[in-house]
């Protein structure tokens, strides 16, 4: 794999054909190098599953366990690999519960709280009660450790349920609200330290009861309202994409406890059973201890047995102990030679010096030692051996495995001895070597079948694939200087984006409708003013006038106060204001979306560019690469100024024209004409008064279908045309220029014979690369191919690996984070 990684190296293949292979055997790669899996370790309260765990990680610092006896874990607790960095060698993150999760538990609290106190008086009280109570006590005992109204049944009682619980919660929401949070995280907090001390004084308010670590300046636990927590550090053991569960003891009288550890142990592939082994040599409670952790787990779980001690073995021979031959020759031999130590020490010998006496006191304890040894290996085996027969029979004999830790009871021996400055004790009989060794090949099978897999069917096509872009080169070199037909190729690619003629017609049609669909309106509303003007009080002579002065700043106070263009006006602004506002942001996005859809194509001829010149002086296309780059910006400003004219120039302008009351204006040039023919003296007919005639003729003016409003349409259509003309002109011209440019630039690339002999010899050396690359691949398939055969595996359905039950497959397809590892993979 790793060779295959120097050959694809992106700076020194830079065509499209060869970043798309590089691309594809990266992405294929990179699955089967790490994966997680999951290990719990699964146990009754105070068995040493946490101490176990800080022993396989070589640092018992990452771990906070309790030499009573008791349990000390509170939530469950991931451990996973992660790469040290500067003063952030070890980082815990923490998810607390969700508040509605927190509420739902304060309820079931209290209501445990008090189901004790309610039955006081009953002989019979389940033992399930007990249970919840306890649970109660603890955890608000951990939120609320002074809090008063939760220690007697008196004080419970002199508040009331419900104002207690209204209480309760409003007290936890406090506290739940204060909790520290990464930013844009509500349910998570990150940790990171540089020593192991640092990192459990920040850790330890959220994981673990205080009375059992070392926690300046706090005086409650918040360990009832946090999920899990994990902790990554460059652990060994983690570096195989293992993952270490410290759950809860499942046996804890504490409920939320052991709902925890129910839920982190449904989530793991293997589950290691941990007991001391006193208690299981002196109980025969282990097989029901397994059973329960099989039932907790699903099915397909892998379930191991960890024996662990916590004291130091009896020296006296066991009635049950089975020594094999040379180990009881030597119990002898030792036994033998503590009885005369012994004996010397009664006789008191005042013949003997002091330096006798000296060795003789050196001497005892190491003899100890040994006979110590010889003992924790025969317990060991023995123990092996007979609790193979404690699982549950639904495990199959192949997947029964157990390892007897001693680690602690050689580490306590190994302290007493001033004769031997670093005892040479044998690591394997510790059984810590094996355990570690179990855990971390652990995730060897899943990632040999896909391994397999990937070997048999997915290197042979890469490798044709390596041998087909050899063959491509050739043509491919024949394209090295066939860019400026291309750059014209994309000129009219990027003409035909930036057309607005279509897309412009379709925003102004919701104008030009409004003008359409308001005329009739318009009109009435004229002709029903003109009936009020004309009408009593208003004399014959007072409405000449008004037709005299055009209906502007006129003499006469009645006429005056009808305002007869600003109401006029109103109805042409309340129409036509909302339309041009909606066509200037329409504008602003199509030119939005023209710029993405250029930007684009400048892209992609980027890429085409440069891919074609791998081997170019650096300083060539460094500058051709701004100069590309520039053409983006220039794009950018281009469709900018567009915007600009249109919005601030042109829409203002042509909306103050169609709603205004300036010079300019077309309702005033409209109606002027209007004006002049309604003022006009006609002759008496007997009939019809003049004032009558003028009137007609002013409604005749206005309600003609070439009157003002349609005049106001027109006129409002034109504009909009020579405005779509002008924008497009523009932008064909900016682009115009913009490519030219890019030919000019790409031109200079060409200008020296003495540039293109050498991307020439360049492209030479590179087929001879590919080549090289070619034959790398074909020998990375044979070679694997003959590892997987000293392996025995021969095809993927020949058994060699069991294939996953379906459940696991899909949990793991759900839980999947694949791993970054080393190239040895």
């Amino acid at each position: 794999m790793s060779n295959l990684g120097t050959f694809l190296r992106y700076d020194k293949f830079r065509s499209d054909s060869w970043e798309r292979l590089t691309k594809e055997v990266m992405d294929n790669v990179s699955p089967y190098g790490r994966n997680q899996y999951r290990i719990g370790f699964a146990g009754n309260s105070g068995e040493g599953k946490s101490r176990l765990i800080g022993t396989l990680l070589g640092d018992i610092g990452l771990v906070q366990y309790h030499d009573g006896g008791n349990s000390c874990t509170k939530i469950p607790i991931e451990y996973s690999y992660r790469v040290a960095r500067y003063k952030t060698v070890y980082r815990a993150i923490v998810t607390y519960k969700s508040w509605e999760t927190v509420e739902t538990l304060i309820e079931s609290c209290l209501t445990g709280l008090t189901l004790v106190w309610e039955h006081a008086d009953q002989d019979h009280i389940e033992k399930a009660a007990f249970r919840k109570h306890d649970t109660a006590k603890e955890v608000l005992g951990a939120l609320f450790p002074c809090l008063s109204l939760l220690q007697t049944r008196d004080e419970f009682e002199k508040l009331g349920y419900a104002t207690i619980m209204s209480r309760i919660k409003s007290y936890t929401k406090s506290i739940y609200d204060t909790l520290p949070r990464d930013q844009g995280r509500e349910t998570q907090r990150t940790i990171v330290a540089a020593t192991t001390h640092e990192l459990w004084e920040n850790l330890m308010t959220f994981t673990h009861a205080y009375h059992l670590g070392n926690v300046s300046g706090t005086n409650y636990g918040v360990w009832p309202l946090v999920e899990f927590a994990r902790i990554e550090s460059e652990s060994p053991a983690l570096r195989s994409g293992a993952i270490f569960i410290d759950a809860p003891g499942i046996d804890d009288f504490n409920e939320i406890m052991v709902d925890a550890a129910d839920v982190a142990l449904r989530r793991c592939d293997t589950v290691l059973v941990v007991n001391q082994i006193r208690r299981a040599a002196g109980q025969g409670h282990v097989r029901t201890h397994l059973a329960d952790c099989v039932k907790r787990s699903h099915r397909d779980v892998r379930v191991g047995l960890g024996l662990t001690c916590t004291d130091s073995i009896d020296l006296k021979k066991s009635p049950m102990a089975r020594f094999r031959d040379d180990e009881s020759t030597i119990f002898s031999v030792l036994d033998q030679i503590k009885a005369q130590l012994n004996g010397y020490e009664r006789e008191h010998n005042a013949a003997h010096g002091a330096d006798f006496w000296k060795g003789l006191e050196k001497m005892k304890p190491y003899i100890d030692f040994r006979l110590k040894e010889l003992l924790i290996h025969e317990r060991n085996r023995r123990m092996e051996e007979e609790a193979q027969t404690w699982f549950p029979s639904c495990i199959p004999q192949n997947d029964r495995t157990v390892f007897c830790v001693s680690a602690m009871e050689f580490e306590k021996g190994a302290t007493e001895f001033d004769i031997l400055k670093e005892p040479a004790l044998d690591a394997k009989a510790t059984g810590i070597p094996d355990l570690w060794q179990f855990l971390v090949d652990l995730p060897s099978p899943s990632r040999q079948k896909q391994l397999r897999r990937y070997i048999h069917h997915t290197l042979p096509s890469i490798w044709t694939s390596f041998r087909l872009s050899c063959e491509r080169l050739p043509s491919e070199l024949e394209l090295q200087y066939d860019m400026i037909s291309e750059i014209d190729r994309h000129l009219q690619l990027c003409l035909r984006i930036a057309n607005i003629e279509a897309v412009f017609d379709e925003m102004t049609d919701g104008l030009v409708t409004t003008m359409r669909r308001s005329e009739r309106k318009w009109i009435d509303h004229a002709i029903s003013r003109c009936d009020v003007w004309s009408s009593a009080p208003y004399s014959p002579r007072g409405f000449k006038t008004f037709l005299n002065a055009r209906g502007m700043r006129h003499s006469t106070p009645k006429v005056a106060a009808t305002s007869w263009n600003e109401e006029l006006l109103e109805v042409v602004s309340e129409n036509l204001g909302p339309e041009y506002d909606k066509l200037a942001d329409d504008a602003r996005d199509m030119l939005d979306t023209k710029a993405e859809r250029l930007y684009e194509v400048i892209d992609v001829l980027t890429s085409s560019v440069l891919a074609r010149f791998p081997t170019a002086k650096d300083r060539e296309l460094h500058l051709f690469r701004d100069s590309l780059d520039l053409k983006q910006s220039e794009i950018t400003h281009l469709l900018e100024v567009v915007n600009v004219r249109l919005k601030y120039d042109f829409l203002r302008r042509e909306r103050g024209r169609a709603t205004g009351n300036g010079v300019d204006a077309y309702f005033r040039q409209a109606m002027n004409p209007i004006y002049r023919e309604a003022g006009q003296p006609y002759k008496r007919n007997g009939k019809i008064k003049i004032f009558d005639m003028r009137k007609q003729a002013l409604k005749d003016g206005i309600s003609s279908p070439n009157g003002p409003y349609a005049y106001i349409r027109t006129q409002t259509e034109k504009r909009l045309k020579d405005c779509k003309q002008t924008m497009q002109a523009a932008i064909n011209r900016g682009l115009t220029q913009i490519f030219s440019k890019m030919k000019s630039d790409l031109q200079g690339l060409h200008r020296d014979h003495t540039l293109q002999q050498e991307e020439l010899q360049g492209l030479d050396v590179l087929l001879k690369e590919r080549r090289k690359a070619a034959i790398a691949a074909e020998r990375t398939v044979q070679e694997a191919g003959r590892l997987l055969d000293r392996l025995g595996v021969e095809d993927i359905g020949d058994g060699a690996v069991a294939e996953e039950p379906e459940s696991r497959r899909n949990a793991m397809e759900e839980d999947e984070d694949w791993w970054a590892g080393d190239d040895d993979v």
